[in-house]
C-alpha cells in the first residue's frame, strides 16, 4: 500500500512537473514576441525619424503600398474563410495579407540589393541610416547561364 501511495505522489509531481514546463515554454513564445514587437517598434520609429525618408525629401517621387505590391510582383495570400453554405473553405477577396517584412525584402532585390529587411532593421537598430545601408549594400546585378539574377560585391578601391 505504502507503494502504490509513492507512485501515485510520484505521477503528480510528473504531471505538475511537466505543466510547469508547458508554462515556462508558453512564457518564453510571449517574451520572444514581445521582443519582436519591441525591435520592429523601435525600427518603425527611427525610420520615421531617418531625415533620408522626410517628407521634403520623397514628396515628388512618393507611391502607393499598391505600386509596390506590382512594382515587386508581390504574391497576395488571400485569407481562408469558411462557407457554411456551400460547407468549403473558400478564398476571402476582401481580406488579403500583405507580409511588410517580404514586400521590402522584394523592394531591396528590385533595387539590385541582396539582402534582406531583417538587415536594414539590424542596420538601423545599431544606429545606422537608410542611405549608409542602400550605400553599403549597392551590387551590380548580373545575369548568369542559367537566367537567374545573382549580384557582386563591389570591390572598394
Amino acid at each position: 500500500m505504502r507503494k502504490d501511495r509513492q507512485s501515485a505522489v510520484g505521477a503528480r509531481y510528473s504531471v505538475a512537473g511537466k505543466q510547469l514546463d508547458q508554462i515556462s515554454d508558453s512564457l518564453q513564445m510571449l517574451l520572444e514576441r514581445k521582443r519582436q514587437a519591441l525591435r520592429v517598434s523601435e525600427f518603425l520609429a527611427r525610420l520615421a525619424n531617418d531625415p533620408g525618408l522626410s517628407d521634403q525629401e520623397i514628396s515628388s517621387g512618393r507611391i502607393s503600398i499598391t505600386e509596390w505590391i506590382h512594382l515587386t510582383k508581390y504574391p497576395l495570400k488571400k485569407e481562408m474563410v469558411y462557407n457554411y453554405d456551400k460547407k468549403r473553405f473558400e478564398a476571402e477577396n476582401d481580406k488579403s495579407t500583405i507580409n511588410f517584412s517580404l514586400l521590402l525584402t522584394l523592394l531591396l532585390q528590385k533595387q539590385g540589393l541582396n539582402c534582406t529587411s531583417e538587415e536594414l532593421m539590424e542596420h538601423v537598430l545599431q544606429g545606422g541610416s537608410v542611405d549608409e545601408f542602400l550605400q553599403k549594400n549597392k551590387r551590380p546585378i548580373t545575369i548568369g547561364r542559367s537566367g537567374r539574377f545573382f549580384c557582386k560585391k563591389i570591390q572598394k578601391k
